[in-house]
């Protein structure tokens, strides 16, 4: 099991333990433009920096289709049975802005994502450079790279050159099954009112780096905590805690998964 997912939210007068079951691939995407270099007085028409920014923008700007993966679509089922309600993915987005579940975190796991971090470009305010580049952060569902890959260079057209670099594919393991029985069992016995509740978790864990020898692994630290509580938002965070009675819960949850595993 790895360090993210098990923290408690609220659904309706239910308590869901969030499990990853699956996760997004990550990698890099570097993206640069060219153009004719000379000074700032003589401008031109192909500005490296105007048609890195064109990616950018176009890129940035851009919102990926919900991808009705396997881990999601468990996600959805779950919750429809908990509110009473049917739920498809595309009634996912605004369910999780009504109810305030978990929201960025759940959310980010519904669809491929590429956001901009670095830009670059010139030395100098007077110049215009030869050559300018562009980064980004993207994180894929599993199922989809070729599509993701396709959709972003037909945002960008043919003005710049797309290296994709850093690449860790996306893993999945079952919605279903013995072991997370055993989960739910547990946390049963802790929590009467806590059900295991399965979705795609947008980060990484070493989950990723086991997956490559075979060993399946879920996202998993069992914390029961006060609904108002962000345990996904206080990850790496400078005052990164959680409460003393969360400890206590996992603890022992802990422990009845470890005997009955």
């Amino acid at each position: 099991m790895s360090e993210v997912g098990g923290f408690s939210v609220p659904f309706g007068d239910r308590r869901g333990y969030l499990v990853a079951t699956a996760e997004k691939g990550v990698g890099r995407l570097d993206v640069t433009a060219r153009g004719s270099a000379g000074h700032g007085s003589r401008p031109t028409s192909d500005n490296a920096i105007t048609r890195v920014a064109r990616a950018v923008a176009a890129i940035g700007e851009h919102r990926f289709p919900l991808e009705p993966t396997t881990a999601v679509e468990a996600f959805a089922r779950r919750v429809s049975e908990l509110l009473g309600e049917t739920l498809t993915v595309d009634d996912l987005p605004a369910a999780l802005d009504r109810l305030g579940i978990a929201g960025p975190l759940v959310a980010a796991g519904l669809r491929n994502t590429v956001s901009p971090t670095v830009i670059a470009g010139g030395y100098k305010s007077n110049v215009i450079p030869a050559e300018a580049t562009a980064q980004f952060d993207v994180r894929v569902v599993p199922g989809a790279e070729e599509r993701l890959r396709a959709e972003v260079e037909a945002l960008v057209g043919e003005e710049v050159e797309l290296r994709w670099d850093r690449w860790i594919p996306p893993i999945e393991a079952a919605s279903e099954g013995p072991l997370l029985d055993v989960f739910a069992s547990a946390l049963a016995a802790e929590d009467p009112d806590g059900v295991l509740v399965p979705f795609l978790m947008p980060a990484s864990t070493d989950n990723k780096h086991l997956a490559r020898i075979g060993v399946t692994g879920y996202g998993f630290v069992p914390l029961r905590t006060d609904a108002d509580f962000d345990a996904f938002g206080h990850y790496h965070a400078v005052d990164e805690r959680i409460p003393l009675d969360a400890l206590a819960f996992s603890v022992r949850t802990t422990a009845r998964i470890l005997r009955s595993a």
